[in-house]
C-alpha cells in the first residue's frame, strides 16, 4: 500500500475490514451476555449459583458430546482458549462501581439464563436422535412448521447468537410443546 501511495501512514492508518470490526463489536457485545465462572462460589447468591451450575452442566455436556466425537476438548482456567482473540476482550463491567455492576448483573441474569437454556435446547435436539429429535419432529408436524432443526450457538460467529434466538422465536409453540413435556427433561 506503501508504494502506491506515497502518503500512506503505514501500520498506524491500517483500517480493518468494516464486516470485521462488526464482528469484534458484536462478539464484545454478546461477551457480556456469557456466564463467566465465580472463583469463589459460595460468596454467589442462589441465582448465580444456579446460573452457575447450569451453565457448567451444559458445558459438560457440550464437552461430553466432543469427546463422543473424537474431538479433543482442551481448556486452558477452566475455560476454552479463544480462537479469536485478536484483541483482549475490554471488560466495560470491570469500570462501573460495584453498586453499578450489581444491578447491571440483576438486569443481564434473566437473559443469559434464556440463552443459556435455548442453546441447550438446541444441543439436546440435534444431540438426542433417539428421544428428543423425533419428538421435535413430531411436534413440528402437529403444529404444521417446516422441519427445521434450532441453529447452535458458534462462539465464533456472533450471528448465530441471532439465528439461534429467531428460530427459536418462530418455532415458539414447538419449543414450548417440547419442553412442557416432563419426560424429556429440558
Amino acid at each position: 500500500m506503501g508504494e502506491l501511495l506515497t502518503n500512506f501512514g503505514g501500520q498506524c492508518a491500517r483500517t480493518r475490514c468494516f464486516l470485521h470490526i462488526t464482528n469484534l463489536t458484536a462478539k464484545s457485545l454478546l461477551n457480556e451476555f456469557d456466564v463467566k465462572g465465580h472463583d469463589d462460589l459460595e460468596s454467589a447468591d442462589v441465582d448465580e449459583r444456579k446460573l452457575l451450575e447450569f451453565a457448567k452442566q451444559l458445558e459438560d455436556e457440550l464437552d461430553d458430546a466432543r469427546r463422543d466425537a473424537g474431538e479433543e476438548v482442551v481448556r486452558e482456567n477452566g475455560r476454552e482458549d479463544e480462537e479469536d482473540d485478536d484483541e483482549s476482550w475490554v471488560d466495560e463491567v470491570a469500570s462501573l462501581s460495584p453498586e453499578e455492576q450489581e444491578e447491571f448483573n440483576k438486569e443481564v441474569r434473566p437473559v443469559k439464563l434464556v440463552l443459556l437454556k435455548i442453546r441447550r435446547l438446541a444441543f439436546k435436539i440435534v444431540h438426542s436422535t433417539t428421544v428428543i429429535l423425533p419428538a421435535w419432529r413430531d411436534i413440528l408436524k402437529e403444529k404444521s412448521l417446516p422441519d427445521r432443526l434450532i441453529p447452535r450457538d458458534v462462539k465464533t460467529r456472533w450471528n448465530s447468537t441471532y439465528d439461534m434466538l429467531n428460530v427459536a422465536v418462530q418455532y415458539r409453540p414447538a419449543v414450548d410443546a417440547l419442553c412442557n413435556n416432563r419426560e424429556h427433561r429440558l
